[in-house]
């Protein structure tokens, strides 16, 4: 299978921001507990109260502060941090 680069996780496709932004009511509040160079990132889920471990393919560490603020959208695997938005693969 060829890669097309807006698989989940990878880049973030125009029409996945814009329904994303589009639903607000499925946004789900965290705090970002930190981001590994290997792409991981490990967020507090605020509504659930359970951590949850998400993958993006490009090291954000340096994009990503600990104890931010972050938003997860329930359906589009969408991460909202620091003003951004990133495709996220979510362990369901």
């Amino acid at each position: 299978m060829m890669r097309t680069g807006f698989e989940t996780g990878y880049e973030l496709h125009p029409i996945q921001r814009q329904a994303a932004i589009a639903t607000p009511g499925r946004w789900r509040d965290g705090l970002l507990v930190g981001a590994a160079s290997d792409g991981a990132i490990e967020i507090y889920d605020l509504e659930a109260a359970t951590s949850r471990v998400l993958w993006h393919h490009a090291d954000l560490t340096g994009m990503l502060e600990t104890g931010e603020p972050v938003a997860l959208h329930a359906d589009y695997d969408v991460l909202a941090a620091g003003g951004s938005y990133y495709s996220v693969c979510v362990s369901r």
